[in-house]
């Protein structure tokens, strides 16, 4: 299995787990970031991490790393970048309404 995908799956491994220990979601942040420096999921799990553990201020300063960072895929062909927040997209109802009806429900049911 390639390492990107193993980084991966142990980041879904951990946050299904709700591991809130700030220095082992530190260490698989630097992990995936040196793996997978596009990965949005890594600033997700350190920012969870945080709060979990009442570190606001750290919470706050990953949030905001977040918003600076733009998060692109592909679709039939056609690249889509986003940024935390924005909702300039062109098919922005249809994105949100996607992740209302067919997301969230799924989340939901992990939790």
């Amino acid at each position: 299995m390639p390492q990107r995908n193993v980084m991966v799956l142990f980041w879904g491994f951990t946050w299904r787990l709700q591991v809130v220990s700030v220095g082992v979601a530190n260490q698989i942040y630097y992990e995936i970031i040196e793996h997978e420096p596009g990965s949005s999921g890594a600033y997700v799990l350190m920012a969870n991490a945080y709060a979990a553990s009442g570190r606001w201020g750290d919470f706050a300063q990953v949030r905001k790393k977040m918003k600076e960072r733009s998060s692109e895929i592909e679709v039939n062909g056609k690249n889509h970048v986003f940024f935390m927040g924005d909702r300039s997209h062109p098919e922005n109802e249809e994105i949100y309404t996607l992740i209302i009806e067919n997301l969230l429900p799924l989340m939901q049911e992990m939790i």
